[in-house]
């Protein structure tokens, strides 16, 4: 019999959704060296003849571990009983093409999704390479000791960030810097398994430099245990409610925002890193260099108004940036913009304006009513600007009824233009 509240609901929330248990990778058998740690509930097992890289895995997860617990607040990761290997963490040296490989066992699910995880490493792999791998496997094993059902974002982008600025190693997070600053359009959330090195940085960028008062990951392990939940007993899959997004809605009422404001902000941040840091956003990201850059879909003169560019689609999440120089611009020079776009979808804009130095010297966030496909808007108050800034973000949500939801798939990008021109 189907209860009313199952037969009222409406039909995208019975979308499967959430990953399921059981995972691509499996279990290797154990090899014929194994080494545990002392200081920490770890073993690393290998072949006969890598003992040299078993003892220095070992020291990096020893040393990880601490680093999660006492930096990010983090558990360590849960032992794995009778499903293989030892009770400790796992992880197995192997020749693989990739330097880390992520598992994850049969959850427990009461009180809430936790899980074991094993990883398999490259034996090949050292220096930096080595030390990522191992600080990511680490890390992934104690997200899941938090939410085992969360997506795959949690692991690859939280835990990837954690690594990269716990290892001792920031080239790691320049490079996924630069991969997602290349291509602003795509869903922060992207990430097509638990070890997936691409994962977006930006996200945890972004909370780091602009939410967080405590210790490096301590917001980003809160917001882990903010997303914990119960799959009942007969499924098939996570039921991951809530999931990142519905958690980063409460982060953003923290601090008296709304979720699409917040994306919008974020959007607006990440146009300010790397060599375009202003100092006024993300904490300190020159360092990133003109690796921070974000793309623009249009950088174009005054003179050539009035024109039309369109915008590369947009992922839920995803934003897109255009810029109109003012050099040379008549003293009280107005700017009009008309934004379209396609449904359905839920897209908000900002006319940054920004001065001689790169900074921002104030923003007009355009309104945009729900079911609309299309907005417009004069931007004035121009003197002194070097250029107007113009920044557009899908915030996923199709309309009031259908909030964006992380696992639901597949996301349609959604393409639009932006017509500027000085009006009389």
């Amino acid at each position: 019999m189907t209860s009313t509240s199952a037969a009222a609901a409406p039909a995208w929330q019975t979308f499967p959704t959430g990953r399921p248990f059981v995972g691509e990778l499996a279990r290797p058998a154990a090899g014929a060296f194994k080494v545990c740690g002392f200081r920490q509930p770890v073993c690393v097992h290998a072949r006969r003849g890598a003992e040299a890289a078993a003892l220095s895995t070992l020291a990096i997860a020893e040393e990880a571990e601490g680093a999660l617990l006492a930096q990010a607040g983090l558990p360590r990761p849960l032992p794995d009983g009778a499903q293989g290997g030892s009770p400790e963490l796992d992880l197995y040296l192997a020749r693989r093409p990739q330097p880390l490989g992520l598992g994850q066992d049969l959850p427990t699910r009461h009180p809430v999704d936790r899980a074991s995880v094993f990883a398999v490493l490259d034996e090949r792999a050292s220096g930096c390479a080595a030390r990522l791998a191992v600080y990511r496997a680490v890390a992934a094993a104690s997200l899941s000791a938090v939410d085992a059902g969360a997506e795959a974002y949690l692991f690859a982008g939280f835990g990837g960030y954690l690594a990269a600025t716990l290892s001792g190693c920031p080239r790691e997070l320049e490079d996924a810097v630069d991969r997602a600053q290349r291509a602003p359009e795509a869903s922060l959330f992207t990430a097509r398994a638990l070890d997936d090195g691409a994962a977006s940085p930006i996200l945890p960028l972004y909370l780091e430099g602009g939410f967080a008062s405590g210790a490096p990951g301590a917001l980003l392990a809160a917001m882990a245990y903010g997303g914990e939940q119960s799959t009942p007993i007969d499924a098939t899959r996570y039921r991951n409610r809530p999931d990142l997004f519905e958690v980063l809605r409460r982060v953003a009422r923290s601090r008296d925002k709304r979720v699409d404001e917040a994306l919008l902000d974020l959007a607006v941040a990440r146009a300010f890193l790397g060599d375009r840091d202003d100092g006024r956003h993300v904490g300190e990201t020159s360092r990133f260099g003109a690796f921070g850059r974000a793309r623009f879909d249009g950088d174009f003169p005054l003179a050539s108004l009035p024109r039309r560019v369109a915008f590369t689609p947009l992922m839920p999440t995803g934003s897109t940036y255009f810029w109109i120089d003012l050099a040379g611009a008549p003293e009280g020079v107005r700017v009009a913009l008309r934004l379209e776009w396609e449904q359905p979808s839920t897209l908000r804009w900002a006319a940054v304006r920004v001065g001689q130095r790169g900074e921002e010297l104030s923003r007009v966030e355009i309104t945009t009513p729900q079911a609309t496909e299309a907005v417009e808007r004069e931007v004035s108050v121009l003197d002194g600007a070097a250029g107007l800034l113009v920044v557009g973000v899908n915030v996923g949500e199709v309309g009031p009824g259908h909030p964006y939801r992380v696992d639901e798939q597949p996301s349609e990008p959604r393409g639009g233009t932006l017509y500027a021109f000085v009006p009389e």
